[in-house]
């Protein structure tokens, strides 16, 4: 059994007894995780009142990753935190459609400049005052930020995981992501067993 670290990044419904529970360990610069999030707001819709779908993070980025040798998405360590300052304020859901809306438009143009960009576009579309985007900032740089993306990091190490997306389905490792019916098959197999459609 799998003991996860808690998260408040969740898609779907938010109860504990859902059918299925997938647990989606997550790099917000990874052109595959994001391809797997681009799918979420579907699945959420469909099966809303079975599906819980739960981010960890994991960023592929020397800065705060201590087991990357090398960055393979430099900045992922800032965009980590902008999401979980997000997530602290009640904004995950507004942040992730934002990012989502943006990421493969401007990702592969700006690169080592995305994730300043991403910041900006998130507060300005927000129509963040002053006092909420020192708010923002200041939760970014907290040492409670850190801790909780070093937390999900050193659980991703005990799962021996090596790349992202890698989720768990009701605790059943997939590794990469798939098109959108390959996805749905599996959600549909794990619910169906649980008693559902």
């Amino acid at each position: 059994m799998i003991t996860y670290t808690t998260s408040d990044m969740v898609l779907g419904t938010k109860k504990a007894d859902a059918y299925l529970t997938i647990h989606v360990f997550t790099d917000f610069l990874c052109s595959a995780c994001n391809k797997f999030k681009s799918y979420t707001p579907y699945f959420a819709k469909k099966y809303k009142k079975d599906i819980r779908i739960i981010f960890h993070h994991y960023p592929l980025d020397k800065d705060c990753n201590t087991g990357m040798r090398r960055s393979l998405h430099p900045g992922a360590c800032k965009m980590h935190k902008a999401f979980h300052a997000a997530t602290k304020m009640g904004y995950f859901k507004q942040m992730a459609t934002i990012h989502l809306k943006n990421f493969f438009k401007y990702y592969g143009k700006l690169r080592d400049d995305y994730t300043d960009f991403a910041i900006d576009e998130f507060i300005a579309e927000m129509k963040f005052t002053p006092q909420e985007k020192n708010k923002f900032y200041k939760i970014m740089g907290s040492n409670q930020t850190y801790k909780a993306i070093m937390k999900d990091i050193q659980l991703s190490k005990d799962l021996k995981i090596r790349s992202t997306p890698t989720m768990f389905f009701n605790n059943r490792r997939v590794v990469g992501v798939m098109g959108r019916p390959y996805m749905e098959a599996i959600i549909k197999t794990e619910i169906e067993g649980k008693g559902q459609y």
